[in-house]
Order: C-alpha cells, then sequence, then structure tokens
C-alpha cells in the first residue's frame, strides 16, 4: 500500500504517489498538480494498478507456498527407530 505525498516547487504543489514494489524499491509516481482534478484521477489509478501488482505477487506467492506445502505432505514418513512397536 502507498500514500499520497506533496511537494511545492515555486509557487505550485504537486501530488505524488509513493509505494515499493514487490522487490522493495521505493517508487514515486508523479501524478501532476494538486489541484489538477487529472492529477486526482491519475493517482487513483496508480494507486489501482499498483495495488493489482501487490495482489498478483501475493498470489504468487500463495501458489509457491501451497505447491511446497504439498511437496511436504506427499513426502514419507520419517523411519520409526528401533524399540518402536508396531500395534495391531
Amino acid at each position: 500500500m502507498g500514500s499520497v505525498i506533496s511537494r511545492k516547487r515555486g509557487d505550485k504543489t504537486y501530488a505524488y504517489y509513493v509505494y515499493y514494489n514487490n522487490d522493495g524499491r521505493r517508487i514515486e509516481e508523479y501524478c501532476g498538480a494538486e489541484t489538477d482534478p487529472e492529477s486526482k484521477r491519475k493517482l487513483l489509478q496508480v494507486e489501482m494498478d499498483e495495488t493489482e501488482t501487490q495482489i498478483a505477487g501475493l498470489n504468487a506467492k500463495l501458489a509457491d507456498l501451497k505447491a511446497r506445502l504439498d511437496e511436504t505432505s506427499a513426502a514419507p514418513l520419517p523411519h520409526r527407530g528401533a524399540g518402536h512397536k508396531k500395534t495391531k
């Protein structure tokens, strides 16, 4: 999840959407002048795109964890050591 920040340059204030990508790098996406309605639309679009990217990354991680769990479940049980008696 990211956040919106404002930066003042001269007499204008500009909006940026800031987030960390799946590699852990900080990304600052410029969206335009803070008072521009199109900038507000771009902020929402950038946030939506980043959220979709995060969901895709989490879904890939979830699939990997499920596959690893399935591999672990399919592994044979450890050998029972000496002294362990079978029950009928």
